[in-house]
């Protein structure tokens, strides 16, 4: 419980440089209301106290901390403008690279190109489906996916997009749908809960 608590705290200080970013930095079409950046502050929050991959060391605290500054940075763009910066992406890979590199997580080549594929082959033949700024992020997000779960993200991705899609075209009006959220959302299950998916999918 207490560590939950910690956790809580730490995701908390985090937003706060992510919120100054937020407000000063992005073009102003793509701020949002108050509610908003509160929703996004419980989400930085819920990331912090699902994966513990903060407390490892202080590198992979590092880690999470620069993927939640992706993530804010994205969601935030990709919600208000249906469009994802490169700079956040290019803040992922270099995670990726350091976490790959330190042997933090490793990944399952052969899953990862797979979902890439199917990635590319969706943004292919459905070109009003997925932008290009999305193939960017799910192969960003890919590469940080341990083991087989970039399956896992893929799948959540698609099924939790059918979901919120409803609730978008409601609020929004408008058949513009921003997917990049729900990438996001696809590596959040992926690394929750991954292992007991890939585990009971495969009978292993």
């Amino acid at each position: 419980m207490w560590i939950c608590s910690i956790a809580g705290i730490i995701g908390g200080l985090i937003y706060i440089p992510i919120y100054y970013v937020l407000i000063h930095y992005l073009p102003e079409e793509c701020r949002q209301s108050k509610i908003f950046y509160v929703i996004l502050a419980g989400i930085v929050i819920l990331f912090f106290m699902t994966i513990p991959l903060w407390c490892y060391s202080w590198p992979s605290f590092l880690a999470a901390a620069g993927f939640s500054i992706s993530a804010a940075v994205i969601i935030t763009t990709d919600w208000s403008c249906c469009w994802i910066p490169d700079e956040p992406i290019m803040l992922l890979l270099i995670i990726d690279g350091f976490m790959l590199a330190g042997q933090h997580i490793i990944i399952d080549t052969m899953i990862c190109a797979i979902s890439l594929f199917f990635y590319l082959g969706v943004y292919l033949f459905f070109p009003k489906g997925i932008g290009s700024g999305d193939i960017k992020l799910a192969a960003a997000l890919c590469l940080g996916c341990p083991g087989q779960s970039a399956y896992i993200m893929t799948v959540a991705a698609f099924f939790s997009a059918a979901a919120g899609t409803f609730i978008y075209r409601r609020f929004r009006r408008t058949n513009r749908i921003p997917f990049g959220p729900y990438l996001l959302m696809g590596w959040w299950c992926a690394s929750v809960m991954g292992g007991e998916c890939i585990e009971w999918l495969f009978f292993t």
